[in-house]
């Protein structure tokens, strides 16, 4: 259960609405296509579904299409349009779009629905709005949709109805054929999804109804049956996580085409007005042409005016879903008989593969969604597999290629393909209500799942699973902002999934908080030359670095420690939402890169949908503290909320505190098995500025200190297979490479890093540099994105034998690399002997 429901007519603005006779709602004549919209907002969805309203409103019944809809609305989350919350049906007129407001109209729109959701008084909120910039109120008034009207009256007043109550579905689908009769016919089921489990809930008469994939299936072969219809020409879901293969093969006996999304759908759900406009500019399109403009348009949308990242849609032909099926099952059966052998190939192609729903924490592994194309084509790449399994994960991708015909997903999703399997990374975290909620055509599925899990438990007792911590080198006696520990450690096992560390602070009481976790990246290269997440089968030596900072959220008044996890490029933040209606768990989500603000991810129940938090809402920061005896307790900041208002929330990394730390590591297998390991710190950030932090390179023995803004280091692959190590400003105008080369002197270095430049090259000079007899040169490159000016300076360091070639660049024309930087590093770089444990 997930996202919005788009589906559309909504309300009216509606005074006094009386009921129309189904007579006087009957069109003469059959339409090209009929739209029939299945509109489940009877929860906290109801405001979102607006904008997909006005959006059909815009586009209209007429030229061949009629757009009809059943929308059940609820109480307390949107007032506007006559403020009524029983079930009512449309048939969508056509309305001109609104005059876009100019910059005032929209203060003052944001302003009155500020006060209306009891946020201030006018005069306050007016106050605030006149020091706010333009595009923070244009945010606040185009993702709260206040631009948007509703001036549709209902055909038909039904009172309250239970949407979740499959009969409900069979009444609209008879009522909209009957009454339009079409050509084609495309239905659209809106409210939260959550793939397998179905899409609702109906909150209303007190209960949580939803629409599972059994009533679903129920009630689409009844509305067939009693209408005569072979099959629906698409069958669509405006709704979070429903493009999943249990839902295809549920609708393959009912609809030609699914259309429908892997990925959590922003609140503004599908884009209407641009597809459908498009279906009556071109009354000759068939089912696919219409889904594929529906693909498109979404895209376009959330890629331009919608500005939202992880989206993506696509749309399945069901006549590929037996071949789909049927070599899936070839593929289960395959792997299935010699799973022992394979744990390690399915392990490595489950954790690279793309999944989705992550950025909410644990419910990306509740839900343990994973694109099945992305799955086996890893594990095709797999070197171990046997010549077997390699052919029947081929044989997947073929059939699956046939059948997800048009699929599309943002940079952000770079797996998505079309088309989710359930595949839970651990045996303990798959939900034994699958094989009842899922098509009984999928058995097959569910029985391999039985079996892999089986067969986990028993080969996978944890006694393969190795981690020890060798040693925590600082170069002095604690580590510091300018000084960061690196930990070092040995880690191997069969059916590893996850290798993460954890950042813990010791209060005095003997309690741990933590401060940072992440997993830590192993990465080798295939021989087809994709780079792949594979963690050890033998005992392997392995470092991280800590950055000895803590991470901040603060709402401009309030700032607090708050643990973010990393999904992708994207970070989220744990806690808890707070609105006049209730608490629900959430995440507020940031780009990894450049710490933006990018939205909240809510779970209401089983599902997950994408909230916009007004001025006066709060968002309670989740602590995990473990406790002297060692429960883990996750404890919400309630003395310290933090409260939106017209600007978004901050993240950020601040220096961390001085104290004592424990270090802890963790290495997990697919049956769930684990092994951590703990080591001592200590940390003294007196004294210490804070716009510094350091480079340790234990391997080569390179220490140097740098600007605090410019972030961790990165690293960069090589034609030759070598790494070069990067660090780059915020605005990514200058940027710091360093080099190593072996076995040669200073000036042959400086010549080999040259040698490929293209460009204007100056004279190699001799220099000193960190006190030690260097080599200096620059050079300028001019491409078509701009120009680039590098100093190159290459120095000989003994304590490890090798040359260091440090290349400090800045972009833009005019632009210089920054000398203050160059001279930071001239004054702080320090040689000392490589440690090799």
């Amino acid at each position: 259960m997930k996202k919005f429901l788009v589906l559309a007519l909504l309300l009216t603005s509606g005074l006094g609405v009386f009921p129309i006779q189904t007579s006087q709602a009957q069109q003469s004549e059959p339409a090209n296509w009929t739209i029939m919209h299945y509109t489940d907002v009877d929860n906290n969805l109801e405001g979102a579904a607006f904008n997909d309203y006005y959006e059909m409103q815009s586009a209209g019944s007429m030229d061949g299409v009629t757009i009809v809809a059943q929308l059940d609305r609820a109480e307390g989350f949107d007032t506007r349009f006559g403020d009524w919350t029983d079930t009512r049906r449309f048939v969508m007129e056509y309305v001109p779009q609104a005059e876009p407001a100019d910059a005032k109209g929209e203060r003052a729109a944001v302003v009155e629905f500020l006060v209306a959701r009891g946020a201030g008084t006018v005069e306050d909120l007016t106050a605030q709005a006149e020091n706010t910039p333009d595009e923070t109120i244009h945010r606040l008034y185009t993702e709260n949709n206040l631009g948007v009207t509703f001036d549709q009256t209902p055909v038909e007043d039904l009172g309250e109805v239970d949407m979740g109550d499959p009969q409900s579905l069979v009444d609209f689908i008879e009522w909209s054929v009957q009454n339009y009769p079409a050509e084609h016919y495309m239905l659209v089921i809106g409210s939260h999804g959550g793939g397998w489990r179905g899409i609702g809930p109906d909150d209303g008469l007190g209960q949580e109804s939803m629409l599972e994939l059994p009533e679903i299936d129920a009630a689409l072969a009844t509305a067939r049956a009693d209408l005569g219809i072979d099959k629906f020409d698409i069958v669509g879901f405006d709704a979070c996580l429903m493009a999943v293969t249990d839902v295809a093969v549920m609708l393959e006996p009912h609809a030609d085409y699914v259309l429908f999304s892997q990925e959590v759908i922003p609140s503004n759900g599908w884009e209407y007005y641009h597809s459908i406009t498009a279906m009556q500019q071109h009354p000759e399109w068939d089912a696919f042409q219409v889904g594929s403009t529906f693909v498109d348009s979404y895209m376009d949308y959330y890629g331009g005016v919608g500005a939202r990242t992880k989206v993506g849609l696509s749309l399945v032909e069901t006549a590929g879903l037996p071949d789909l099926l049927a070599t899936l099952e070839d593929f289960a059966a395959v792997v299935g008989s010699d799973t022992a052998e394979l744990l390690s190939a399915l392990g490595t192609a489950r954790n690279n593969s793309q999944a989705f729903a992550t950025s909410l924490s644990s419910r990306g592994e509740y839900y343990s969604y994973i694109d099945l194309r992305d799955f086996m084509n890893w594990f095709s790449l797999q070197t171990s597999i046997t010549e077997d399994a390699y052919s029947a994960a081929l044989a997947v991708i073929a059939a699956y290629d046939n059948t997800v015909i048009y699929s599309r997903a943002d940079s952000h999703l770079p797996g998505a393909t079309g088309l989710a399997v359930y595949l839970p990374a651990q045996a303990d975290s798959y939900d034994t209500t699958y094989p009842a909620a899922a098509p009984s055509s999928f058995a097959f599925w569910q029985a391999y799942l039985d079996q892999f899990y089986q067969t986990i438990s028993t080969e996978l007792d944890g006694s393969a699973l190795s981690l020890d911590i060798k040693n925590v080198f600082t170069l002095g006696e604690s580590g510091s902002s300018v000084d960061n520990p690196v930990i070092f450690f040995d880690a191997a096992g069969v059916g590893v999934v996850d290798i993460t560390y954890s950042i813990l602070y010791v209060q005095e009481d003997g309690s741990r908080i933590l401060v940072d976790t992440a997993p830590i990246a192993y990465t080798t290269t295939l021989p087809t030359g994709e780079t792949v997440t594979e963690y050890p089968n033998e005992l392997t030596p392995s470092t991280f670095n800590w950055s000895v900072e803590f991470p901040y959220l603060t709402d401009g008044t309030n700032s607090l420690l708050s643990v973010a996890s990393t999904s992708g490029n994207q970070l989220s933040i744990s806690g808890t939402y707070v609105t006049a209606q209730g608490r629900q768990p959430a995440a507020l989500l940031f780009d990894a890169g450049t710490y933006t603000f990018l939205g909240m991810l809510a779970s209401n129940g089983e599902s997950v949908y994408e909230p916009v938090p007004t001025p006066g809402d709060q968002f309670i920061v989740d602590m995990v503290i473990i406790s002297p005896d060692g429960e883990i307790v996750v404890q919400p900041q309630e003395d310290t909320p933090l409260t939106f208002g017209l600007e978004p929330f901050t993240f950020g990394y601040k220096p961390a505190i001085s104290g004592s730390y424990v270090i802890g590591l963790s290495i997990t297998d697919l049956a769930g098995n684990t092994v951590r390991k703990w080591a001592d710190l200590s940390i003294n950030n007196e004294g210490i500025d804070g716009t510094l932090r350091s480079y340790t390179d234990t391997n080569e023995g390179v220490y140097f200190q740098y600007p605090y803004a410019w972030g961790e280091m990165y690293s960069l692959s090589n034609d030759d297979g070598s790494l070069t190590n990067a660090l780059s400003d915020p605005n990514g105008t200058q940027s710091l490479f360093v080099d190593v080369y072996l076995e040669t002197d200073a000036l042959s270095a400086l010549e080999a890093n040259l040698a490929n430049i293209e460009g204007d090259v100056s004279e190699i000079q001799e220099t000193t540099f960190a006190g030690l007899p260097a080599y200096e040169a620059f050079y300028t490159v001019t491409t078509d994105d701009g120009t680039a000016t590098t100093i190159v300076i290459s120095v000989l360091n003994e304590q490890a034998g090798s040359v260091v070639v440090f290349s400090f660049s800045a972009w833009g024309d005019g632009v210089q690399p920054d000398t203050s930087v160059i001279d930071l590093l001239d004054n702080t770089i320090y040689f000392f002997p490589p440690i090799l444990e």
